[in-house]
């Protein structure tokens, strides 16, 4: 807080009248002026005690000054003061210039109070009578509901498991792979007959063999060809005569109109692979005929055709060459045998001239054909 100053001439007036300076009478000079004696130091130190006295007294008087609140202006700030005449930003009032009034005091006078001391009585709340809630009476689900019951409880032992166990993963299912066509009695019996040929080792040829070679065709056929026995191509497809003399055969039979798939059965005397494809021989026959009868027996053709010396001799026994007993008819069992050249061969002799192996063969086909056609208006 800043000290008040005093004036030089309140001073002296203290001082004078505390007789601690010279007087001067009226109309006497300042070299008239008379000196007082030295006081007592009693004096002195009573006047010192008045003097601080005094002192305390007008610092006193001089903080309840500036304490006291300013009647003359609401915001103490814009208030005067001497030691402010100097500063320019500070306006000097004057009569004309109206006082300032107080933002807080227009704020309160023009807006409410925003917090009042009295809470605002208790109002109940009444809906209205077209008020939502009463609208909801007739709505659905009021309807009474019946309680709700609580799930059971699973047992901890469940619980682990499930959290055990992983999610399973829905995957589309395969669809299934369709059933094999049902065999018939006849095909079914030929598969076991095949089962046994393919188990066989009464001769040595099961030892160089890379599988066997059953049969080819259609078991319900009423023609049957049986050669000599399976080639290098045939070993390796278990399927006879599918080498170029295969491939003869099927243009001869196709020459009289007959299909190979179809029409024919086609079987082997031996259903092993000889080495080098050599000529089987008779033990070997022998050791394998009992396929070859089992065959015959099932698919009981009307009709057999022997390609090859081989097969002559193998089926019919020994009776005589093919050059002299082919274009015969012979008989096995009943059924009608016709002996040809064997294909292997007619590769090796090209000629188609009258007599030629080709020629005779030819000869041969027609003749077949014709006991085959002859089989639907026979008895």
């Amino acid at each position: 807080m800043a000290r008040r100053h005093t004036p030089l001439g309140t001073q002296l007036d203290f001082f004078s009248e505390l007789g601690l300076l010279p007087t001067t009478e009226a109309g006497a000079d300042a070299d008239d002026v008379k000196t007082p004696s030295q006081p007592p130091e009693a004096t002195l130190l009573q006047a010192e005690e008045a003097a601080a006295e005094t002192r305390s007294a007008v610092v006193t008087a001089d903080v309840q000054a500036h304490t006291a609140p300013n009647t003359e202006s609401t915001e103490p700030h814009l208030a005067a003061s001497p030691h402010d005449e100097d500063l320019p930003w500070y306006p000097e009032e004057t009569p004309d210039t109206p006082a300032l009034p107080s933002p807080v005091a227009a704020l309160e006078s023009s807006q409410p109070a925003l917090v009042s001391s009295e809470p605002p009585p208790f109002e109940p709340f009444e809906p209205a009578e077209e008020d939502i809630f009463s609208a909801a009476e007739d709505l659905p689900w009021e309807e009474e509901m019946p309680p709700l019951s609580a799930p059971p409880m699973m047992e901890l032992a469940a619980i682990t498991q499930l959290l055990d166990d992983p999610l399973p993963v829905a995957r589309p299912t395969p669809p299934e792979p369709p059933a094999p066509p049902a065999l018939s009695p006849l095909a079914e019996q030929l598969a076991a007959v095949a089962q046994q040929c393919a188990a066989c080792t009464r001769c040595g040829l099961h030892k160089s063999r890379t599988q066997t070679v059953f049969a080819d065709g259609n078991p319900q056929a009423r023609l049957m060809i049986i050669g000599e026995g399976p080639g290098q191509n045939e070993d390796e497809t278990g399927i006879p005569f599918v080498g170029k003399a295969g491939q003869l055969l099927t243009k001869m039979l196709e020459s009289v109109g007959l299909n190979r798939a179809e029409d024919t059965y086609i079987a082997n005397i031996v259903k092993c692979r000889p080495p080098q494809n050599r000529t089987p021989t008779p033990e070997e026959m022998a050791a394998c005929l009992t396929h070859l009868r089992a065959q015959i027996n099932l698919v009981q053709p009307r009709l057999i055709v022997l390609a090859g010396g081989t097969a002559v001799k193998g089926l019919l026994g020994n009776i005589g060459g093919i050059t002299k007993v082919r274009g015969t008819w012979r008989t096995w069992q009943g059924i009608p045998c016709m002996p040809i050249f064997h294909p292997s061969y007619l590769l090796r002799n090209e000629s188609r001239a009258v007599g030629s192996p080709k020629w005779e063969t030819w000869q041969d086909l027609k003749a077949i054909y014709a006991r085959y056609q002859a089989l639907d208006t026979a008895p």
